[in-house]
């Protein structure tokens, strides 16, 4: 089974997918499962970015995730 990406950023825009009919630019907003056919390297510029996660991993990295110590007012 491949991997599946979910769309965690609010949106993405002409990100190409081969279809039957050629490449077509598609949109996506947050919570878009990735279609098949996206190339590797733009997959990878968009988990790069933030933009997308791996399906399941999305929810782990926010619970485990730590808050950033806040600096003390003085």
């Amino acid at each position: 089974m491949a991997t599946e990406y979910e769309v965690v950023g609010e949106y993405i825009v002409h990100i190409p997918v081969s279809t039957s009919n050629g490449t077509m630019l598609v949109d996506l907003a947050k919570g878009a499962i990735l279609p098949e056919g996206v190339p590797q390297e733009r997959i990878q510029h968009l988990l790069d970015s933030n933009l997308i996660a791996e399906v399941g991993k999305s929810q782990d990295a926010k619970a485990t995730a730590k808050p950033a110590p806040r600096k003390s007012e003085q």
